[in-house]
């Protein structure tokens, strides 16, 4: 779990992740990778692998 302050840190930003493991109805496969940025609350990513080619996500 992180502890952090969006404010003064950001704890995605320029992070590389990808599922290792799922559950039985397989929501990401392991074959997507997630490359996200972050500047102060707001969060952004792209993804792509396997079937997709390419997504991308926005959060605050």
């Amino acid at each position: 779990m992180l502890n952090w302050k969006a404010d003064s840190l950001t704890p995605y930003h320029d992070n590389v992740f990808r599922a290792v493991s799922n559950t039985d109805n397989e929501k990401v496969p392991w074959r997507i990778t997630f490359y996200y940025c972050q500047e102060r609350k707001l969060l952004h990513a792209a993804y792509s692998g396997g079937e997709i080619l390419f997504g991308s996500l926005v959060g605050l």
